[in-house]
């Protein structure tokens, strides 16, 4: 009989070892990696790290914003202007509730046509979401060297 006939059975012991407290998934302090992903969860995970705490209150976040764009974009005319600010939100939104690893970070580079036109529009506060922006791209490889470097030392591996 093929491997392939309990492929469902598989995948589900995988995920579930994935994201089992302290294991490579587990957006929570007992990951060591948590500190590297890029969402509200590990944010969350914080102050209390029970799944049941924290995945209700990020979607609770998430999904308030979502509606709060959806209703700016829904109410503004259609145009170019408004095509780049909603890819631009929605890449900030898909970063806010699920599992991202740092490398993510760089989907915020769709939002760059957005920052092009608020420079266009209103010089300073173009200026400083560009460079906001240009920071958090930069910077985010910077923060994943130190994290492993703290983490190594803590563990006397250098």
């Amino acid at each position: 009989m093929p491997s392939s006939v309990h492929w469902m059975r598989d995948v589900h012991a995988n995920l579930t070892y994935m994201v089992a407290r302290g294991n490579p998934a587990d957006p929570g302090p007992a990951d060591m990696d948590a500190p590297l992903f890029e969402n509200l969860q590990s944010a969350v995970s914080v102050f209390r790290d029970e799944p049941h705490f924290y995945n209700p209150i990020v979607w609770a976040i998430t999904g308030s914003a979502l509606l709060a764009w959806f209703y700016l974009v829904i109410r503004m005319k259609s145009s170019i202007e408004k095509d780049f600010l909603a890819i631009a939100s929605a890449v900030c939104f898909t970063m806010l509730p699920v599992y991202h690893r740092s490398y993510d970070v760089y989907l915020f580079l769709l939002s760059f046509p957005a920052l092009a036109l608020l420079f266009s529009r209103r010089r300073l506060a173009g200026t400083v979401a560009f460079v906001l922006s240009l920071l958090l791209i930069i910077l985010r490889p910077l923060r994943t060297r130190i994290f492993f470097k703290s983490a190594t030392r803590k563990n006397k591996l250098i």
